[in-house]
């Protein structure tokens, strides 16, 4: 039961994204850890996404997943950065 509960809550979720993605160093900033990552979790990943990392992992590494995780966290950013709506702040913009 603590197993399933763990999958469906939003927060274990975000929890374990960002445990991973801090043991490679890349929560940058304020802003990666208050928006862009739960937008990652939320929106890129989904609970679907983070429940195959977490098979992943399960079945072979951690170093694995953490692996995994960053890959996707990088293209997550740069496909952001990317396709940015018109009101956003770009980060390039003077």
């Amino acid at each position: 039961m603590v197993t399933v509960v763990r999958f469906v809550y939003v927060r274990g979720q975000r929890r374990y994204v960002k445990r991973h993605l801090a043991f490679v160093y890349r929560l940058d900033d304020d802003d990666d850890r208050r928006h862009r990552m739960p937008e990652f979790v939320r929106d890129y990943l989904s609970q679907d996404g983070v429940f195959v990392l977490r098979l992943l992992a399960h079945n072979t590494s951690t170093v694995t997943a953490t692996e995994f995780i960053t890959a996707l966290w990088d293209n997550f950013k740069v496909k952001r950065m990317t396709t940015r709506r018109p009101n956003d702040q770009a980060a390039t913009d003077v």
